[in-house]
């Protein structure tokens, strides 16, 4: 079995593309019957996008496109425009690499030549991108998976309503955690945020897909970390340095701006990782090493390795003396207390997933 490529690296999953049709040497007229209707109010799309497009089948994937009439595409301009919905399962077997500057020409060659629309490749890359999402895939087995995924519900942002808060799903088909909702007019301060089990969901929900272009490759173990940015207001937000809000420059964003995107997700909806939560022991001790314990078990709670809670509990301690008293301490207390316990770190690389997707 081969390795799944580009692990741990952000890119592109998935986007809605919108271009003015004036703009366009041609497109499908088929899909002058297929209108996205739009909520004056909100400016928000009614229904399911791909209820209302015209579904282009290939084998293991669909394309999706509408037309929405009098877009508006500044302050004051309104056009009809040509609204194509995509993802990297168009790039088949390099599905793991994302959409990237690099892979974008097949992405563009497929749609022309299904007919969905003609222009020149450089036209293409001023179309605009909307409800784009953002993904890195790592591997971990499926225990401190699960382990994740309680440290992240724990440390959720507490919220009543339901564009806040979390969902923790656990199927037959996928098992993992999500955030907000989709259609959520609260893009900015409480995105769309999900962590699950890619592999879980290749075998269940996209096993056609799997056996015809990923056949050979080890998915088992692979997790996914997404986010979605609804629109122009959503990047402006992030502070991404981002001028015209086109395709193509969207492609030359730099891996450091592809994670800050996941990384202001991630700390929208939880709570300082550094927080410590209360536990009980029926041991007995002074009230000093009770508050150490019970800092102690917090951080251990959230998958920390024994060396970075030392680190964080001791800082600030700067006389040599003083610091070495507490490290016997705390050696003392974590042999006693939580060595060997249901609170003992287990795999220390759930603490280098925690840095990796930003939770600070």
């Amino acid at each position: 079995m081969s390795k799944v490529q580009n692990l741990g690296i952000p890119s592109i999953d998935s986007l809605k593309y919108r271009i003015p049709i004036k703009y366009l040497e041609g497109y499908d007229v088929e899909l002058t019957d297929k209108f996205i209707t739009i909520n004056e109010s909100t400016g928000e799309q009614k229904g399911d996008f791909k209820t209302q497009s015209k579904e282009y089948k290939f084998e293991g994937f669909s394309i999706y496109a509408s037309i929405q009439k009098q877009q508006r595409i500044s302050l004051t301009d309104f056009e009809d425009c040509l609204i194509i919905l995509f993802s990297s399962k168009v790039l088949k077997s390099k599905y793991f690499y994302g959409i990237t500057s690099k892979n974008i020409g097949l992405v563009y060659t497929t749609i022309v030549d299904a007919g969905i629309m003609s222009c020149s490749f450089d036209r293409f890359l001023l179309g605009t991108p909307t409800d784009v999402d953002f993904k890195k895939d790592y591997l971990l087995e499926l225990e401190p998976y699960k382990d994740i995924l309680s440290g992240c519900s724990k440390m959720t942002k507490p919220s009543s309503n339901r564009d806040k808060g979390c969902t923790v799903f656990r199927t037959k088909e996928n098992l993992g955690i999500s955030w907000s909702v989709r259609k959520t007019n609260r893009a900015k301060t409480n995105p769309h945020l999900k962590i699950y089990h890619k592999g879980i969901e290749l075998t269940f929900k996209s096993n056609n897909f799997r056996e015809l272009y990923l056949k050979g490759v080890d998915v088992s173990d692979v997790i996914r970390i997404e986010t979605t940015v609804k629109n122009k207001d959503h990047f402006k937000s992030l502070g991404l340095g981002l001028k015209n809000f086109s395709l193509g420059e969207l492609l030359d964003l730099d891996i450091d701006s592809l994670n800050k995107i996941i990384s202001t997700a991630v700390n929208c909806h939880l709570l300082p990782r550094s927080k410590m939560m209360q536990f009980k022991t029926d041991k007995l001790m002074s009230p000093k090493d009770r508050v150490y314990l019970n800092s102690m078990l917090g951080f251990f709670e959230l998958e920390m390795s024994f060396d970075r809670v030392f680190n964080l509990m001791s800082n600030g301690i700067e006389h040599k003396v003083s610091k070495s008293r507490f490290k016997t301490t705390f050696k003392d207390l974590y042999s006693t207390h939580v060595k060997g316990t249901t609170f003992d770190v287990k795999v220390p690389k759930i603490d280098s997933y925690y840095d990796s997707i930003g939770w600070v």
